[in-house]
């Protein structure tokens, strides 16, 4: 995760503040002839059989690698400013079982194109809708969403709640984070109008709060794990023990949507990809278990 002093040291707390990323509205329907496959940037041990390419969606290219097969399909949504390739081991611990797909999102550190800003995650959650169509990967999925792309994951659910069977989300910022966590923070620590000039997605964070705000009202009743962190990051100056206690809340109230619902407090920094993938993989086929019954 890139971006201003802020975006480093809030970055379990203030997701938003580091942007959000997006493209364009697009085509959901929109299909393309793919490229040539390109080298992954994602794990899947050397699979022959994983579909790597760059897809164009409404006028842009979209990075896309599948690997493994079965349904419902994980969809990995990196953090911000990260890539597919954040994903680390965790597809080669899936897609034995499962099929996997992870993804750049635009003006990521990928492989897809990059854009001008301000977008927004309504944006993102149609570019991502319109590059599983178009790659030829139908629903249902179960999304793993890692930081920011947990915020992402949540409104695909509410945009699109009969495609999704489920979430896991990896420390990812609620839609209701600054009601409970605002009074705590610094302005300077809050979205502030033009922040989508230093996102490193160029997003505009205040019209995506609003926008997740609206859209939890219609999340699914999908089964939900949410993965938080034991020590919430904080610089030294900030009331460590008041913004834990309300991040905890915010967490629980959050997941009172979903059902089944689990919380789950790990050893492992906020980047917890490459820190604990076993655990991450193992919490993703338990929710899909969840999701398919016995």
């Amino acid at each position: 995760m890139a971006g201003r002093v802020t975006q480093l040291t809030l970055c379990a707390l203030v997701l938003l503040v580091s942007g959000c990323g997006g493209g364009s509205d697009t085509d959901s329907t929109a299909k393309s002839k793919a490229p040539a496959p390109v080298a992954t940037t994602a794990d899947f041990d050397g699979d022959p059989g994983t579909d790597d390419r760059l897809v164009v969606v409404a006028g842009h290219k979209l990075f896309i690698a599948c690997g493994g097969t079965g349904s419902p399909t994980v969809v990995y949504l990196h953090g911000m400013g990260g890539s597919a390739s954040s994903a680390g081991t965790i597809p080669s611990k899936l897609d034995d079982q499962h099929r996997v797909c992870v993804y750049d999102r635009l003006n990521s550190a990928g492989l897809s194109d990059r854009v001008d800003g301000p977008v927004t995650g309504k944006d993102q959650v149609e570019d991502l809708h319109g590059l599983l169509a178009a790659a030829d990967v139908p629903p249902p999925y179960v999304l793993l969403g890692a930081s920011h792309g947990g915020l992402i994951a949540g409104m695909y659910a509410g945009t699109y709640p009969k495609d999704v069977a489920g979430m896991v989300l990896l420390d990812s910022p609620a839609p209701d984070t600054f009601k409970y966590e605002g009074r705590f923070l610094p302005k300077s620590a809050l979205p502030q109008p033009d922040g989508w000039k230093d996102s490193p997605e160029r997003v505009d964070d205040l019209t995506t709060i609003r926008q997740a705000q609206q859209l939890q009202r219609q999340a699914p009743k999908i089964a939900v794990t949410y993965i938080a962190p034991k020590r919430v990051e904080l610089p030294p100056s900030f009331p460590r023990k008041q913004i834990t206690a309300a991040e905890r809340r915010l967490h629980r109230d959050y997941l009172k949507r979903f059902s089944p619902r689990r919380y789950v407090l790990v050893d492992s920094p906020h980047f917890m990809e490459p820190a604990i993938p076993k655990r991450i993989a193992h919490e993703v086929k338990r929710v899909i278990a969840a999701s398919t019954g016995p």
